[in-house]
């Protein structure tokens, strides 16, 4: 069996087993290791983005969620938690625009 050290979707993947065991700051080291891999992997910024707002640092996480948006511009779950990190910090208007977004391109985040 051949072992891929430099292979970021499975970094990412470890990150997001170790976040549901409560390991957090070794997920962070995982997705932030999957970005030095493949600095445009949109679902390792949206990761990092979400621990990040977690964690209480919005303009961090805002611009992992933007870094993400810029390698997939149609991942919803971006824009609709881009829209959550732009609420919070008082950006009203740009979040209704990502929520706007969201919705445009996954019409079922609405419903409940």
């Amino acid at each position: 069996m051949d072992i891929q050290p430099n292979y970021a979707k499975a970094r990412c993947n470890l990150g997001d087993a170790l976040l549901e065991e409560g390991q957090t700051e070794e997920a962070l080291a995982c997705f932030q290791k999957a970005l030095e891999i493949q600095p445009d992997y949109a679902k390792a910024h949206y990761d990092l983005a979400n621990v990040l707002f977690d964690q209480g640092d919005l303009r961090q996480a805002m611009a992992h969620y933007q870094k993400a948006l810029a390698s997939d511009p149609g991942f919803y779950q971006a824009h609709f938690n881009l829209g959550n990190a732009l609420l919070n910090s008082g950006r009203v208007e740009e979040a209704v625009a990502h929520y706007t977004r969201a919705l445009e391109l996954h019409p079922a985040t609405g419903r409940r």
